[in-house]
């Protein structure tokens, strides 16, 4: 069952800090760390954006409803990314903040540019139901295991949870198989 700490607050807006015992499991086995940059960042992309949430016990609520997309390299509907670090698990809808694709929220903007775990990018098909991808150009999961031990976290949180799964040469799958 999750904690709630009420006095966490974080710049323009009042969030719940929320930790389950996969969570906590989690942050014991992987170290915290820096974001990769690729080719093409932005000082924007390190600018912490206000409007995200912590992942909560499902139901989902707010949420919109989406699905990963069937081929690699596709935007599914719907897309939040996530990342895991010292506040929980924060997430976001995926949009445009301008005209091209580098202007696309990024995970740094979950984290102001700081360390987290691990993220990726995730669909709700219901407000109960999540697909789950290591899909990240910054915090990307290290290995098979780690994005599994991050998919335990968000069932930790009470849902049904699909991973994408991994893939030996390229890593974590962005592309939904099934």
């Amino acid at each position: 069952m999750p904690s709630i700490n009420t006095d966490l607050k974080l710049p323009g807006l009042y969030q719940t800090h929320m930790t389950t015992s996969a969570l906590t499991t989690f942050r014991s086995q992987y170290p915290l760390r820096k974001p990769t940059y690729p080719d093409g960042s932005t000082p924007s992309q390190c600018v912490q954006v206000a409007g995200y949430s912590l992942l909560q016990d499902a139901p989902a609520v707010g949420v919109q409803l989406g699905k990963p997309p069937p081929v690699r390299f596709q935007r599914g509907p719907n897309t939040y990314i996530w990342v895991i670090n010292a506040e929980g698990v924060p997430y976001i809808l995926e949009v445009f903040q301008g005209e091209s694709a580098s202007e696309l929220i990024k995970h740094t903007n979950l984290t102001g540019g700081g360390k987290a775990y691990v993220g990726g990018e995730l669909w709700f098909s219901t407000d109960r139901k999540l697909f789950v991808s290591g899909g990240s150009g910054r915090y990307s999961p290290q290995d098979e295991k780690q994005l599994e031990a991050a998919v335990e976290v968000f069932r930790s949180f009470s849902y049904e949870v699909t991973s994408l799964g991994w893939d030996q040469e390229y890593g974590p799958k962005r592309h939904w198989e099934g």
